[in-house]
């Protein structure tokens, strides 16, 4: 799978979030329907996000995530927020049904 996303979709899963920009999409889809394994990255540059009542939102240069079955990977992750610079990097683990 190969190709960009309007973020304005995220609102049809989380009503609250206000989103804009889009997203770069590379990712393979392996296995079965009822156990697939993806792998695969997502770029998103110029995007903004807002939740709900939260004071801050989040006006973006740039993200890059790397994801598989049971992990994503934040690579130089940075946003603008409160008139500040926020920088991520990590890993965030994860597995089915839990």
């Amino acid at each position: 799978m190969d190709g960009a996303v309007s973020l304005q979709l995220l609102k049809g899963f989380y009503p609250q979030l206000e989103a804009s920009g889009r997203a770069q999409i590379n990712a393979l889809v392996a296995g079965t329907v009822t156990t697939p394994r993806l792998n695969g990255k997502v770029h998103i540059e110029g995007a903004s996000m807002r939740y709900g009542d939260f004071p801050a939102g989040l006006k973006q240069r740039r993200r890059r995530f790397h994801f598989d079955a049971n992990r994503m990977v934040f690579d130089n992750v940075a946003a603008e927020t409160g008139g500040g610079r926020l920088t991520i990097g990590g890993t965030v683990a994860y597995e089915k049904g839990r």
